[in-house]
């Protein structure tokens, strides 16, 4: 679970490796949530073709309890193959 505060940012981190096509998609944004940035770091001693971090830097504008949900998936491809659910406590 993550807690954040109304008004204020956090960050939910996903391992990646966005060169096989594979990409997180964030699903759907409950009302009151909103994506402000989603970017990609490499792992520190990758080399070409390796993972990282994919990151995904949300706020909350109210208070209450949220399930956000990540999928795995190409761009071209209907099935996702992986799904996370994060849950978000705002006060």
């Amino acid at each position: 679970m993550i807690r954040a505060t109304v008004g204020g940012a956090f960050r939910v981190d996903l391992d990646s490796t966005p060169v096989s096509g594979y990409r997180w998609r964030l699903r759907e944004l409950p009302d009151g949530i909103e994506l402000v940035d989603a970017d990609f770091t490499p792992a520190s001693n990758a080399r070409l073709g390796a993972g990282g971090i994919q990151h995904f830097e949300l706020r909350a504008a109210v208070a209450g309890r949220f399930s956000l949900t990540f999928t795995l998936e190409r761009s071209w491809e209907a099935t996702a193959v992986d799904s996370r659910v994060v849950d978000v406590e705002v006060s």
